[in-house]
């Protein structure tokens, strides 16, 4: 099975057919609990399996993968920064309703900012380790405190300074992670998420609201195609899906507290049920290495910074009229 996969395509991550024995524990876990809560709650098989992806990273199957692939949505089922950002902005809110009475009577010495964020720190730190230490997860876990760190510190969050403390940091910790797509994935996200701050920061504000998931899909294709070629005009929407999951994904959590999961599976349904016409079209490697290359290079050197958004829109124009070519 493996003798055909070459130095190059064992990077990039392969399918291949495998076992592993071992002794199964026989204590209920609460990750089963809840699993099992999920799947009462749905008829469906493919959107029980999709929710325990979205909750508790728990693997789908490979139609699944390729489902989310052919819309190019896989980045919002993989527990990553974008999950913790929802996931931070709502229990933020949460303890300020709650905790803003008892400061403003006990404790009105206390900055409530930083206590807020240090109490949604120990909320999510619970849920890493709940997930097992998903590696995207665990990034922007380690840049939030780091973020809350250089805050508190008055040093400059968002900059590939701290980006870069951030990946040596956890790789220092977790030295297998090294070779995690996943990790790298995340981080090239924040990359780029970055790099458009840098440059877009003086835009009108409606504008770079709107243009900021179009611009960062685009960017991110030429390096995603390198590892997964699946190619489908759908993929198109995938800056719409990523808007709409601000709403859907903290809305589906509360449905599923109050045991309402499956108020919206008609339409997840329909949307599973669709048939994508998908293409295998990989980036060519030396492509790869000189976009890296560009994109480096824009980070100091505007000059550098156009030259990029113009290769990444010569590469999707390439993509996707190769795909109906």
């Amino acid at each position: 099975m493996t003798k055909k996969v070459k130095f190059i395509d064992y990077l990039k991550g392969f399918y291949a057919s495998s076992f592993n024995i071992q002794l199964l524990p026989s204590s209920i876990t609460i990750q089963k609990i809840l699993s099992s809560n999920i799947e009462s709650q749905h008829k469906s098989k493919e959107i029980s399996e999709l929710f325990n992806a979205l909750f508790f990273a728990i693997p789908t199957s490979k139609e699944i993968k390729q489902i989310c692939a052919s819309y190019g949505v896989s980045h919002l089922v993989a527990i990553s920064g974008f999950h913790l950002g929802v996931l931070s902005f709502i229990l933020y809110w949460i303890l300020y309703i709650l905790y803003t009475p008892l400061k403003r009577r006990y404790f009105p010495y206390r900055n409530i900012r930083f206590d807020l964020l240090i109490a949604t720190s120990l909320v999510l730190f619970t849920y890493l380790l709940f997930l097992g230490l998903v590696p995207s997860f665990l990034r922007a876990f380690v840049m939030f405190i780091l973020g809350i760190f250089f805050l508190r510190s008055n040093i400059k969050i968002v900059s590939f300074q701290t980006l870069g403390l951030v990946v040596l940091f956890i790789i220092a910790l977790f030295p297998k992670l090294l070779f995690s797509l996943s990790l790298w994935f995340s981080v090239a996200g924040v990359f780029y998420i970055f790099l458009f701050l840098q440059y877009f920061k003086n835009m009108n504000k409606v504008f770079q609201f709107l243009l900021f998931n179009v611009w960062i899909y685009l960017a991110m294709n030429p390096i995603t195609h390198f590892f997964f070629g699946t190619t489908s005009l759908e993929q198109l929407y995938s800056p719409i899906f990523t808007l709409g999951f601000s709403i859907f994904y903290p809305l589906e959590v509360f449905l599923h507290i109050i045991d309402k999961g499956s108020m919206l599976d008609m339409y997840l349904q329909i949307w599973l049920d669709t048939k994508v016409i998908t293409k295998e079209i990989f980036t060519p490697l030396w492509v790869f290495i000189v976009y890296i290359i560009i994109s480096f290079f824009s980070i100091p050197c505007p000059k550098w910074f156009r030259t990029l958004n113009l290769s990444f829109i010569a590469f999707n124009l390439w993509l996707y009229i190769s795909y109906v070519s």
